[in-house]
């Protein structure tokens, strides 16, 4: 492998990076070549390790950076993130096997707060119900209105804190696949 192939090979790996970030890295590495000469350049490329281990690495520090700023206003942005946080693990074979791992886990955690977010509706929703049946029974009887706004008033709050509970636990968990991920990943010489 010479530099231009293993340029060619960064180039394609980090092409999901925002320009900015994707600009730095290809600066970075040229320069790195650059600085060494060419009657180095094998060297270098020894040094540096695979293209493939250098885009994890830069592509994990790029989401762990993003995830410390996480904002749930965005999420064209967080998808993207999401992205290339699965980019990166598969971007080093190495990784291949705890990648399917870190996967898996994830979509188990995706479909349980999917399940907690359906429950939260349920209960936000019948608690309305209720209260909306203890306000039309209110003419029959004090006791029984009483009872259905206030179980009605007790689910809607319980749908309430089914949904802050499980926007905790949804960030939590993306946070803990990211380190874990970033953890596993090989480390590549040279990555600033």
């Amino acid at each position: 492998m010479n530099r231009t192939q293993f340029m060619q090979q960064l180039h394609k790996k980090l092409k999901k990076l925002p320009m900015e970030e994707y600009q730095n890295a290809m600066a970075y590495y040229n320069e790195y070549f650059d600085d060494a000469g060419i009657e180095n350049e094998q060297q270098v490329i020894e040094n540096l390790g695979s293209p493939n281990a250098i885009a994890a690495q830069i592509l994990t520090e790029f989401a762990m950076k993003d995830l410390k700023d996480f904002n749930f206003q965005s999420i064209k942005r967080n998808v993207s993130l999401i992205w290339i946080i699965l980019g990166a693990t598969l971007a080093a074979p190495l990784t291949l096997s705890f990648s399917i791992v870190a996967i898996s886990m994830g979509l188990v955690a995706i479909i349980l707060l999917v399940v907690f977010a359906l429950l939260a509706v349920v209960f936000l929703l019948t608690g309305i119900a209720i209260a909306l049946i203890g306000l039309m029974v209110a003419t029959q009887s004090l006791a029984t209105t009483i009872l259905f706004i206030g179980s009605g008033m007790i689910l809607f709050g319980i749908g309430i804190l089914l949904g802050i509970f499980m926007l905790f636990v949804f960030r939590k968990c993306f946070a803990a696949i990211a380190k874990i991920t970033y953890r596993k990943m090989p480390k590549a010489k040279g990555v600033f």
